[in-house]
C-alpha cells in the first residue's frame, strides 16, 4: 500500500471517530442538560412549596451591668439583673402577651368575683423542673412566705389584708378585704418550690444556696452557675415546662462591674441592654427599642417652694434640648403616662416659655439682681423695743425679739438654738431670754440686785436689746435658689446639667447634689431632705398612681415624698383603685392628672424606651411596649438562631 494510501486511510478513520465522539458528547450534554433542568425544576418546587421556620439548637450570651444575688421571686424586685433572671426561669400564675393584657400561665384560669374573691386553677401538666408537681401547697406557700415580716419580702406590703386558702390540689382562693380591680395584675405571682424551702429558717432565707441554683418552673432551668465571683450563669432548657419548648438550647449570662467593661467585651456577646443616651458605640448589632411605662420627673418638696416658683421653674426647662440628649424617649407631661395607656392627654401643658417664666416670679415679688432673683423678705425700718413681753405674749415685737436673739447666737452659741420665729413668747423663748439676762448681768440683773434671771423682757433687758438690736434694721433679700438631687449616673447628671444651664439663664441659682442609691432611699424617700428631686417612677400594666400621689402615702411605707395633699385629687385616686368598671377608673385617672398638673408638685420630662442590642443571628425578638425591662424577655420561647425548610400545610 503505498504511502499516501495509508495516510487517506488514517484520515478517513480520524474523521469517522471525531463524527462519532462529537455525536456521544452531544448526548452526554444533553442528557447534563435535561438532569440540571429536572434539578432546578425539582428545587423551584421545594422553594415554592416549603417555607423556612425556626429549628431547635444554638447558644445565646448576653452580657449584665450587675451581678445577681437572688434568683428568687420572694426577692427578685429590688434588682434589675434578678428581675431578668428570674422572669426566665420562673412561671407566674398569669403572665402579660403581646398585647400587655393578662393571660393565665401557670393557672389554667383565673375566676374573679365582685373584685373581692379570685379562684386559681392551676394547670394538670406544671411540675418543677426537679420533677416534682407543682401544686396549691407551693402557691399558699409563697404568699405567706412573702406576708411573713421576718422574711422581709419587697412584696410583703402590697399583699397586706389577702388571705388564700386551698380548695383542692390544683385550686386556691385568695380574698380581699376590699374589692380591687387591680389584684388580678398581682396574680402574675411566682411561686416558689415549697418542698424545696420549708425547711430554710427565716434568718437563713437570704443566705440560702438555692437563691442561686434554684428549681424553676420556666421553660430553662440553672445549668451552672460560678458561685465564687458569680461572673457566669448558664442555663439549659427545663425538660419538665408545660409550655412551648424554646428553640434555643443554652443561654450564658455574663456580668460586668460597669459598661465600660461590658463594652470592652461585647463581641464575645450576643446581646446587652443600654440606658437611653445616645451612644458612640460601633456595632453591628440590630437594636429594639421597647416602650416602658416610666417617667423621670423634677419631684418638688412642697414645703420649700411656692406653686408661682413651681410652675415658673416649669416653664423655664426646655424639654427639647433634653430629650435631644437622649435617644428613644417620649416626652412626658403627666403622672399617668397618657399615651402609653391609651388615656387622654393632659388639659395642662407647661411649654418652654422662659418669658412667662419670669412674670410669675415678678408676680411673686421676686426681681431680678446683678446676676439672680432676689425677693424682699424683710424691708429697712426703724425700730425700738418699748413694750414689756413675757410668756404667753404674741406680735410683732415677739418676733423681732426672737430676731434679734438669733442674729447674737451667731456670736454667742446656744442663746436661742431653736432659732424660730413664731411671733409667739412660747417656753423656749422664755429661756433663751433668761439667757440672754445671764449673759449681759452687768447691764441687766445687778442694777436691780436680781440674784437670778426673770425671763421677762421688762425696762433694763428692753434697754439692752435696743442697745444691741435697735435702731435702723436693714433690708433682708432671699435669692431665688434651688438645689437638685439625683442619682449619680452618668444619664442623669446630663439631663441635670441642661435643666442647670436653662435655670441659671432665667436667673435662679441652682446646685447640683448627686447621692448614690443609699442615699436616696434613707434623705431622700423617707427623710424627705431635698429641694428637688430628679427621679424615675416606673407603673405596672394597670396604671395605679396611688402610692406616690395620695396624702395617706405622705409617710412611710408610702412613697408620696412631694408631701402632695390634695382631696380632690385623693377622691379620683381612691376611685381610680376601688371602681370595677373600667371606663369610670381611666376617667378618675385622667381628672386627677388634670387637678395635679394645676398643682405642680413636679414638672414631668420624659418617658424612656428601653434599648436592646442583639446580635442579628437572633431571630424573632419583637418590639413594642412592656411592662419593665425583665419583659423583653417574654417571647423568649420564639427566639431562634438555627432554621430548616418543612413543606407548607396548603
Amino acid at each position: 500500500m503505498k504511502l499516501t494510501d495509508k495516510i487517506r486511510g488514517f484520515a478517513e478513520s480520524l474523521k469517522s471517530y471525531i463524527e462519532n465522539s462529537e455525536r456521544k458528547n452531544l448526548i452526554l450534554i444533553g442528557f447534563l442538560l435535561g438532569f440540571a433542568l429536572l434539578f432546578i425544576l425539582a428545587y423551584s418546587i421545594y422553594i415554592a412549596n416549603t417555607e423556612i421556620v425556626p429549628a431547635s439548637g444554638g447558644t445565646y450570651s448576653e452580657g449584665f451591668l450587675g451581678t445577681p444575688r437572688f434568683i428568687n421571686p420572694i426577692y427578685s424586685q429590688n434588682s434589675e439583673v434578678d428581675g431578668d433572671l428570674t422572669e426566665i426561669l420562673f412561671a407566674g400564675l398569669m403572665k402579660y402577651d403581646e398585647k400587655n393584657e393578662l393571660v393565665p400561665h401557670l393557672a389554667e384560669s383565673v375566676q374573679g368575683e365582685g373584685g373581692r374573691v379570685f379562684d386559681v386553677k392551676l394547670r394538670e401538666d406544671a411540675y418543677w423542673s426537679d420533677g416534682e408537681k407543682i401544686t396549691a401547697d407551693d402557691v399558699i406557700f409563697t404568699v405567706e412566705t412573702i406576708q411573713s415580716r421576718s422574711i422581709q419580702s419587697p412584696l410583703r406590703v402590697s399583699w397586706e389584708g389577702i388571705s388564700i386558702e386551698k380548695l383542692s390540689e390544683t385550686e386556691v382562693r385568695f380574698r380581699l378585704e376590699t374589692p380591687s380591680p387591680l389584684f388580678i395584675e398581682k396574680l402574675t405571682l411566682k411561686p416558689i418550690p415549697k418542698h424545696l424551702w420549708e425547711d430554710v429558717t427565716p434568718d437563713d432565707f437570704q443566705f440560702s444556696e438555692h437563691n442561686l441554683n434554684p428549681v424553676t418552673s420556666g421553660a430553662y432551668k440553672v445549668k451552672k452557675a460560678d458561685r465564687e465571683s458569680v461572673e457566669l450563669i448558664t442555663l439549659e432548657r427545663n425538660p419538665h415546662y408545660f409550655g412551648e419548648k424554646p428553640y434555643i438550647d443554652t443561654l450564658e449570662f455574663h456580668f460586668f462591674k460597669s459598661e465600660e467593661e461590658l463594652i470592652s467585651n461585647k463581641s464575645e456577646l450576643d446581646g446587652f441592654a443600654l440606658p437611653s443616651i445616645k451612644n458612640e458605640i460601633n456595632t453591628s448589632f440590630e437594636e429594639y427599642s421597647f416602650h416602658l411605662p416610666r417617667y423621670f420627673a423634677i419631684f418638688f418638696n412642697l414645703n420649700h417652694f411656692d406653686e408661682e416658683v413651681r410652675k415658673a421653674l416649669a416653664y423655664s426647662t426646655d424639654k427639647d434640648s433634653i430629650l435631644s440628649l437622649l435617644e428613644k424617649v417620649e416626652e412626658a407631661n403627666s403622672p399617668i403616662i397618657p399615651d402609653f395607656y391609651g388615656l387622654s392627654e393632659p388639659e395642662v401643658i407647661y411649654e418652654y416659655d422662659p418669658e412667662k417664666a419670669e412674670s410669675l416670679l415678678k408676680e411673686e415679688g421676686y426681681e431680678r439682681g446683678d446676676q439672680y432673683f432676689e425677693k424682699i423678705i424683710r424691708e429697712e425700718r426703724s425700730f425700738e423695743f418699748t413694750e414689756r413681753l413675757k410668756e404667753g405674749d404674741q406680735g410683732e415685737e415677739v418676733r423681732e425679739l426672737q430676731r434679734c436673739l438669733i442674729e447674737l447666737t451667731e456670736e454667742h452659741e446656744d442663746l436661742f438654738p431653736e432659732e424660730e420665729i413664731t411671733g409667739y413668747l412660747d417656753e423656749d423663748t422664755k429661756e433663751a431670754v433668761n439667757r440672754f439676762q445671764v449673759l449681759f448681768r452687768e447691764d441687766i440683773l445687778d442694777p436691780h440686785n436680781f440674784e437670778n434671771p426673770t425671763g421677762i423682757v421688762a425696762s433694763s433687758t428692753r434697754a439692752k436689746l435696743n442697745e444691741l438690736c435697735g435702731g435702723v434694721v436693714p433690708e433682708e433679700k432671699e435669692v431665688l435658689s434651688v438645689e437638685i438631687t439625683t442619682i449619680d449616673h452618668p444619664l442623669l447628671t446630663e439631663v441635670v446639667e441642661e435643666i442647670t444651664d436653662k435655670w441659671k439663664e432665667l436667673g435662679v441659682k441652682v446646685k447640683k447634689d448627686p447621692v448614690d442609691l443609699q442615699t436616696v432611699e434613707g434623705r431622700v424617700l423617707e427623710n424627705k431632705d431635698f429641694e428637688a428631686f430628679l427621679f424615675g417612677i416606673s407603673m405596672e400594666a394597670i396604671p395605679d398612681p396611688f402610692r406616690w400621689w395620695h396624702s395617706s402615702q405622705t409617710d412611710r411605707p408610702g412613697l408620696n415624698f412631694t408631701n402632695y395633699r390634695s382631696e380632690e385629687a385623693d377622691e379620683f385616686l381612691e376611685d381610680a383603685v376601688t371602681l370595677l368598671d373600667k371606663t369610670e377608673r381611666e376617667k378618675a385617672l385622667e381628672d386627677f392628672q388634670n387637678r395635679l398638673l394645676e398643682d405642680k408638685p413636679a414638672i414631668f420630662i420624659y418617658s424612656p424606651h428601653y434599648l436592646y442590642l442583639v446580635d442579628n443571628k437572633i431571630k424573632g425578638i419583637s418590639e413594642g411596649k412592656i411592662i419593665n425591662s425583665s419583659q423583653r424577655f417574654k417571647n423568649l420561647n420564639n427566639w431562634y438562631i438555627n432554621t430548616k425548610r418543612v413543606w407548607e400545610n396548603n
